[in-house]
């Protein structure tokens, strides 16, 4: 399983983070730029919206990958279309996971290396639970999870 997947999604992963980088640069040269050249109040609206589409940008990075994958498809543009539409479906659930990405990488990161091996593995985790949550809630797919019987 891990050589087949290493072979189906090497390329895919190789423009996403290219993707990822040019949209970093993007945005942090827009957040340069503006307060650099002009005045005014309409700079820090300006500085607000592109905060506004990093934070945008880094919640759909949390769905894209659970999103790619559960694709009958793979194609990096409708995943990160339909990432998109999952953050705005929700964005206070998506806040909320984020919160716990953040959480979980800050805990990961500062105990040990080997615990960041964990940790990336629950953030996969975490990342996929909440795309099937809401897809589920959407009634895209039936929940895949098992009931629980008392």
């Amino acid at each position: 399983d891990f050589i087949e997947g290493i072979k189906k999604y090497w390329w895919r992963s190789l423009l996403w983070f290219l993707t990822n980088a040019l949209a970093a640069l993007i945005i942090y040269t827009n957040l340069m730029f503006y307060p650099s050249q002009f005045k005014g109040a309409w700079v820090s609206i300006v500085g607000g919206f592109w905060v506004a589409v990093l934070l945008f940008w880094v919640a759909m990075q949390m769905y894209f990958w659970p999103a790619l994958i559960e694709q009958e498809e793979p194609k990096l543009l409708l995943a990160w279309r339909n990432a998109a539409y999952l953050v705005l479906i929700n964005p206070f659930y998506a806040f909320f996971v984020a919160s716990f990405h953040l959480l979980l990488l800050a805990i990961s990161v500062g105990l040990t290396l080997p615990l960041v091996f964990v940790g990336m593995a629950g953030l996969a985790l975490l990342g996929n639970n909440a795309v099937l949550t809401i897809l589920v809630k959407v009634g895209k797919i039936k929940d895949p999870r098992p009931k629980l019987t008392g």
